[in-house]
């Protein structure tokens, strides 16, 4: 018995430290397309949706502010799971330092920032968020991220064997940004994969429709968000531009919502900057998500307005 204990406990200790070993050697090269987010802490923030956490460069951002000494480092801490609410509002606790009182936190909006199942209610909807990966990890700014990887990580972690590499058309930046080029190397986006991945996502969206709603919950942590973030700096709403037949319909799903958008930002002192209409010629590869190209401009056009927004009095500035 002692023999076969003793056995069992060898075995279970090469296990875990292979098992630790094999999660190191992932956190040395690529992981996924969202772990950089999890590894620095932010003094200035990106937040939201999948639209901004591929619509805006932030280290492109900071350099079009310059002289404007906004906290660093910049990171894009949104993804396709940052729904607003009481998890993604604990991630940013402890992502932002207790410390830092000039950042830039640019909070992204969609209807579909606000949106979960019809039948959930506000517990289910929090045990929900609970299973995105801002809710199954608690470590959001060291590297290596040990936590992210074992927690968050979807893959068999026999993929640290080998090099590990991303679409051919995605770049993953140390920054959190997601770039998605039109063209690398031999691999195009085509005209007929636009096409064909916009009819997708206005499926998509008319699914949701039928299956989920706006919630209080969500608005109620929109707010919350934007007070405490407000103690640590600059904050501003933005609605991303995407393709008109995308924008129409999300407004389906929200009847008023810049609208509605508009008096939250007024109730908080703080700018709205909707750019939903009238920009036909930003690029995206999906319908939905901007372009490498359209991004950059996007995020400099997006600069020159904070430029002008942001007053003298409230942004401290340096002579370069």
């Amino acid at each position: 018995m002692i023999r076969f204990l003793g056995k069992l406990l060898l075995f279970s200790f090469v296990l875990s430290a292979t098992y630790l070993l094999l999660v190191h050697k992932l956190s040395q090269g690529y992981v996924d397309m969202y772990y950089p987010k999890f590894t620095q802490p932010g003094g200035s923030l990106v937040l939201g949706l999948s639209r901004a956490d591929q619509g805006i460069d932030p280290s492109l951002l900071r350099e079009e502010l310059r002289p404007a000494d906004f906290a660093a480092p910049f990171v894009n801490f949104a993804s396709n799971q940052s729904y607003y609410g009481e998890v993604y509002l604990k991630a940013i606790r402890k992502k932002v330092p207790a410390n830092v009182k000039n950042g830039l936190f640019i909070l992204s909006v969609t209807p579909g920032s606000f949106t979960a199942p019809k039948k959930a209610g506000d517990r289910e909807l929090v045990k929900m968020d609970e299973h995105t990966i801002m809710g199954k990890t608690g470590n959001f700014t060291t590297q290596p991220n040990y936590d992210y990887i074992m927690n968050c990580y979807g893959q068999a972690l026999y993929n640290s064997l080998h090099t590990l590499t991303a679409w051919k058309n995605l770049t993953t930046h140390e920054d959190g940004w997601n770039e998605v080029r039109m063209q690398s190397g031999e691999q195009e986006i085509t005209k007929k994969d636009i096409a064909f991945w916009k009819a997708q996502n206005l499926s998509f969206y008319n699914r949701k429709i039928r299956t989920e709603a706006v919630r209080d919950h969500r608005k109620e942590y929109l707010e919350k968000t934007i007070e405490y973030l407000k103690g640590h700096g600059n904050v501003l709403l933005v609605r991303l531009p995407a393709d008109p037949d995308i924008i129409e319909l999300e407004n389906q799903t929200w009847n008023g919502f810049d609208g509605h958008m508009d008096c939250i930002a007024g109730l908080h002192g703080i700018p709205y900057l909707n750019y939903s209409k009238g920009f036909d010629g930003m690029e995206t590869y999906d319908g939905s998500h901007l372009a490498s190209e359209s991004a950059r401009e996007f995020t400099r056009m997006l600069a020159a307005d904070i430029r002008e927004i942001v007053t003298d009095q409230q942004l401290a500035t340096k002579t370069p």
